[in-house]
């Protein structure tokens, strides 16, 4: 059962990627609140709403942000980089 479960999750991925173009980069964290349940509802009201903004039509939107945030997130890397190197 493990292994089916495992193929289909792989499957699922490939499919994802190959339609999207894009990896799995992204993670949604939650540690707001003092218990778990909160956190995972507030988890699935952000999956809620990003479903939304797709549905809207402006996803460009988010896909531009997500860009821009991965582009800081390079440049402070290689900042440290050059900052330990001195």
């Amino acid at each position: 059962m493990f292994r089916a479960l495992t193929t289909h999750r792989k499957n699922a991925v490939a499919y994802i990627e190959r339609l999207s173009g894009l990896s799995l980069e992204h993670a949604i964290a939650c540690d707001k609140f003092k218990e778990a349940r909160w956190n995972i509802n507030a988890i699935r009201m952000t999956i809620h709403s990003l479903r939304q903004i797709v549905r809207d039509g402006t996803s460009a939107l988010l896909e531009q942000a997500m860009k821009g945030f991965a582009a800081i997130a390079e440049r402070s890397e290689s900042h440290e980089h050059a900052t330990a190197a001195r």
